[in-house]
């Protein structure tokens, strides 16, 4: 098989485990950076990358269904909430001139 997943449903639930990150944690990063560079609080930065991993953390694992429950889609709601966090950190920095 060159291209797919070839109806091998485990391929397939890796092959979205990665795009799912693909689409996710660049634009979460950016966004942490962005903060960063505002001089927002080192501690507020340190928090949204160490949430950002737990939530990719988690969603992998429950994805794959290593860990049962909510793990997924506790682990779906920590990345947006990074990904708001920081933009909203990001918008201030720019807006209100954080120093």
């Amino acid at each position: 098989m060159s291209l797919g997943h070839g109806d091998n449903k485990d391929m397939e639930k890796r092959i979205r485990m990665h795009a799912n990150f693909a689409e996710y944690v660049p634009i979460a990063i950016l966004l942490i950076f962005l903060s960063e560079m505002g001089n927002m609080s080192a501690m507020l930065i340190h928090a949204m990358g160490g949430v950002l991993i737990l939530g990719r953390t988690l969603h992998a694992l429950g994805l794959y269904g290593v860990l049962k429950g909510n793990s997924r889609p506790i682990g779906m709601v920590l990345t947006v909430t990074v990904i708001a966090v920081a933009s909203a950190t990001s918008v201030a920095a720019y807006f209100l001139g954080t120093q």
